[in-house]
């Protein structure tokens, strides 16, 4: 009966470590419970290994449903290991009109995915550094919890159809 769980179990953690292998880089950050200041960036080292690949880049958010705002507005600077780097300025809508959160909630906690690049490709190998810094008008942005990004290769034969 103990073989049966251990046989159970170890086929469970093939099954959920072949779902992410599109996923290169995955991480997140908490942000400081009494909030996100203007100045605070939030950085993520990502090593690339892999050129001529094409990857989708995501931003993930996660706060409570008293954040104030059905909007929020991020500058996320990218820093090639050349030292090159670029600032993308996004906005992205996390409600609609009337209000309703459009990610998944659950205990007052909203998560959302975002694509922000798509079919990225990385011209040198080595880490790039990604800052991740709020554009909200207001010093301190209240009811955010946590900001990861996500990187996933873009499935080659997913493209040739």
């Amino acid at each position: 009966m103990k073989l049966t769980g251990y046989l159970l179990s170890a086929i469970l953690l093939l099954i959920i470590g072949s779902c992410n292998q599109a996923y290169i880089y995955e991480n997140s950050k908490s942000v400081d419970s009494e909030g996100w200041i203007a100045n605070d960036i939030i950085q993520f080292t990502v090593p690339i290994d892999q050129l001529e690949e094409e990857f989708d880049m995501f931003l993930h958010l996660r706060h409570d449903g008293r954040y104030a705002y059905s909007n929020i507005f991020l500058f996320i600077d990218t820093y090639a290991p050349t030292g090159a780097s670029i600032r993308d300025t996004l906005e992205f809508r996390l409600a609609d009109k009337e209000g309703k959160w459009f990610g998944r909630g659950i205990g007052g906690q909203y998560t959302h995915e975002l694509a922000f690049k798509h079919k990225v490709m990385f011209p040198y190998t080595g880490n790039y550094n990604i800052e991740i810094q709020h554009g909200m008008r207001t010093e301190r942005l209240e009811h955010i919890k946590d900001v990861g990004i996500s990187i996933k290769r873009i499935n080659k034969s997913a493209k040739a159809k």
